[in-house]
């Protein structure tokens, strides 16, 4: 167990080094939110009048919307973003590295190279989704059903990230193309969000998607006045996590089987 956590920190601690030493991917990063989020709020204010009548948002629920869906899918990014995708790796032979060091390929390959610029996002966005909850006066109760379900869309996000990159064991580069099918189908549920696609009685099967269940219960959970299931979306998100991590492990056991470095 210490292992895990030591090595979890240690490669924290790196990131943070990283974070550091290059001030200059700090401050676009600062820079940019900080034009970005204003102005982005401009652009909804401006278009709500008729997105509004549709979707029944106010400004500030579409706001926090896209901030929060930004928000979890960079801090899932901080960990299933690495500086080279799976396949590059396997091409290079980087991933001997990991085979030839003691414990789990796979939690090595979760928890080594951090993203340091997801994470300043994150950092940058959370103090104005801090401004945005204080301002929309929610309850405990709430803040903390937002919590659990934000937790477990940040997971989600990382589970499908790595379930595309575990393919590259079995077609090389083929995960880049399936990243990219993963963000437009996705994005998506961010341009039209859950409340477009309710009124079809096959909508649950968009259970899958991290931002169609942001739609979905954001404002339900904001305004306490929940018209779903709770317990029914929380069993369907994590029954959808574990199998999809299941399917991870079992790919990666075959994958490493067959795995032969290229360098």
């Amino acid at each position: 167990m210490n292992f895990y956590l030591n090595f979890i920190l240690t490669n924290i601690a790196i990131m943070w080094k990283r974070l550091i030493e290059y001030k200059a991917s700090f401050y676009s990063a600062f820079f940019e939110q900080l034009f970005f989020i204003p102005g982005y709020f401009l652009f909804i204010y401006v278009i709500s009048s008729s997105f509004s009548e549709v979707l029944t948002w106010t400004p500030m629920y579409i706001f926090l919307f896209v901030m929060l869906e930004d928000t979890l899918r960079t801090l899932a990014g901080v960990f299933a973003w690495k500086s080279e995708f799976l396949s590059d790796m396997i091409k290079k032979g980087d991933l001997n590295n990991m085979i030839f060091r003691p414990k789990g390929v796979l939690f090595k390959y979760y928890f080594t190279d951090l993203s340091p610029s997801s994470f300043t996002y994150v950092i940058i966005n959370i103090p104005a989704i801090i401004g945005l909850l204080c301002y929309l006066n929610i309850s405990i109760y709430s803040l903390f059903l937002l919590f659990i379900f934000s937790l477990l869309i940040t997971i989600l996000y990382f589970s499908f990230y790595n379930l595309v990159y575990v393919f590259a064991f079995f077609i090389i580069d083929i995960e880049k193309m399936l990243v990219n099918l993963f963000f437009k189908s996705n994005s998506l549920f961010i341009q039209y969000p859950a409340p477009f696609f309710t009124n079809f009685s096959v909508y649950k099967l968009f259970y899958i998607f991290p931002a169609f269940i942001l739609g979905y219960i954001l404002i339900p959970i904001i305004e306490n006045n929940e018209s779903f299931n709770i317990l029914e979306l929380l069993l369907i998100v994590v029954g959808v996590i574990i199998v999809m991590n299941m399917i991870i492990s079992l790919l990666w056991k075959i994958g490493l089987k067959k795995y032969e470095a290229y360098g």
